[in-house]
């Protein structure tokens, strides 16, 4: 039953990925400096709540553990990434934030952020035939050979 419980919650995660993905085909809904009332400064960071639903929204700070909201901003801040649509959490060990364009993972050991791989992600979790069948994404390469 113990391990019922990550592979849930890497199903969840993998499927939040994959949204934040299908995002990226979509044209951003909205400007940043066109809503500034949807967005205020924090003093270690800035809260969105273009991508909540209404519910709220969703911090983007720099802090002991992770440094996301220097990470963005130099990427290009939320006109490349897309806004956070989900709170911070702990993924693979790692402190990671969802995005309209992606899911971002804090490396300590570099000081850095990278883009989590979506589809090594769902294929990790068993769906390459869901995949398949849904997106009609190929199958993972086999190395094997």
């Amino acid at each position: 039953m113990r391990s019922a419980v990550p592979r849930a919650l890497l199903l969840f995660a993998a499927l939040a990925v994959l949204s934040a993905v299908v995002a990226l085909a979509l044209p951003p809904a909205r400007n940043a400096k066109a809503d500034a009332r949807l967005d205020f400064p924090l003093p270690n960071g800035h809260f969105y709540a273009q991508a909540a639903g209404g519910l709220g929204g969703f911090a983007l700070v720099d802090d002991r553990d992770a440094r996301l909201w220097s990470a963005v901003r130099a990427l290009g801040g939320v006109d490349v990434v897309g806004y956070p649509s989900s709170r911070r959490f702990v993924w693979d060990g790692f402190v990671s934030q969802v995005f309209q364009k992606g899911a971002l993972q804090w490396r300590p050991e570099s000081g850095d952020v990278v883009f989590v791989n979506a589809l090594d992600r769902l294929s990790a979790a068993g769906l390459d035939p869901w995949l398949r069948r849904q997106w009609m994404t190929p199958p993972p390469d086999d190395s094997s050979a």
